[in-house]
């Protein structure tokens, strides 16, 4: 093989592995980054669910999703219960990060910007979900979670796999 071919070769395949890198960041959804700490909620708990009231066309989605994973791990949803599920989402372009400043005056993020927009085939929406059970006997939080991913279009089948992450992770 000439000294030339060996070239082209290379050159080749450096270039086909750069182009398959540039391409697989065009992906824009991805799997949900989840945080969660507390104890959680006993097995078979009574709960009720409670939104955050927002006017968001995703908001009863998430409810249903919610109401349907916790009745599969064997939690009782009512109108009244021991335990209150309180969430909010919100929906913002994936671009844009979240922080808030600490006592020392720097920034914490809570949530960072999406990297890797130059490839994506629509303008990366990120949806968070705050997720908090509260023990109404002792007022204290039992849970906290959150959750957040980022797609064009949100559909059923995310919010159910989130809310099922969020049941189990709830759960003792």
């Amino acid at each position: 093989m000439t000294r030339k071919r060996m070239t082209q070769i290379l050159v080749q395949s450096v270039s086909g592995g750069a182009a398959a890198a540039l391409l697989a960041g065009c992906a824009v959804s991805g799997p949900p980054r989840f945080s969660n700490e507390g104890a959680g909620l006993p097995e078979g708990a009574l709960v009720m669910i409670e939104g955050s009231g927002s006017a968001s066309p995703l908001e009863p989605q998430l409810a249903s999703a919610l109401e349907r994973a916790l009745t599969e791990r064997g939690f009782r949803v009512a109108d009244q219960a021991g335990y209150v599920i309180r969430y909010s989402l919100a929906e913002r372009p994936a671009r844009v990060a979240l922080a808030r400043e600490n006592e020392f005056g720097s920034v914490d993020y809570v949530s960072y910007a999406r990297t890797g927009l130059l490839l994506d085939r629509c303008e990366a929406q990120r949806l968070r979900v705050n997720v908090v059970a509260y023990d109404l006997a002792e007022s204290t939080a039992a849970y906290r979670g959150a959750a957040e991913f980022n797609d064009c279009n949100f559909e059923r089948t995310q919010f159910d796999e989130l809310a099922q992450e969020i049941a189990q992770r709830a759960a003792r």
